[in-house]
């Protein structure tokens, strides 16, 4: 056995392979989440990009976009994860977001758009759900906030993280479906 072997077969088992490597335990963690998901549109996006992870051991890069935004085109986005050079913090920026999504965030056109903390109210905590999202695992959360004109919506968000080069998360893939509260 090779010391480069020896050191990933100790580090899976630690649940600490860098970069973009899947353990099977983050690969479990994500199938869990899987029996939370509310549609079969938000299952079929999730069982693409869990089959590319589960097959390849690392997070899938952007190739597989399309193949997931065609599903729920509306409510999809893409958010893109970079640091900051100045504040050493990760900036999150849409790269694009479907008209649904665009209508909750009171915008015509959120393209390149940093978030801001109405998004986040929106979206969720996203450096919270980037560290996430870091160890290899999907996100999903179901909640009641207020929208930017703060009226109550039901928002479902599952967001599934994307590395570009293989060595840590450079996007978050995410479906948003919002509806209106039965008060």
């Amino acid at each position: 056995i090779s010391e480069h072997g020896l050191a990933t077969t100790m580090l899976d088992q630690l649940d600490r392979l860098p970069g973009a490597s899947l353990t099977e335990h983050s690969l479990r963690q994500s199938q869990r989440i899987r029996e939370r998901l509310p549609s079969p549109e938000f299952r079929k996006v999730f069982d693409i990009w869990h089959e590319k992870a589960r097959l390849g051991r690392y997070l899938p890069d952007g190739s597989l976009v399309n193949d997931l935004q065609i599903q729920m085109p509306r409510n999809a986005c893409l958010i893109s994860c970079d640091l900051n050079p100045e504040t050493g913090k990760h900036q999150f920026r849409f790269v694009w977001a479907g008209s649904a999504l665009e209508a909750q965030l009171g915008s015509d056109d959120a393209t390149g758009a940093v978030m801001t903390d109405a998004h986040e109210r929106l979206i969720g905590p996203m450096a919270q759900i980037y560290r996430r999202c870091q160890r290899g695992t999907a996100h999903y959360a179901s909640a009641r906030v207020l929208n930017l004109s703060d009226q109550p919506v039901n928002v479902e968000r599952l967001l599934l993280p994307l590395a570009e080069g293989g060595e840590r998360v450079t996007h978050l893939f995410g479906l948003l479906h919002f509806h209106e509260t039965a008060d």
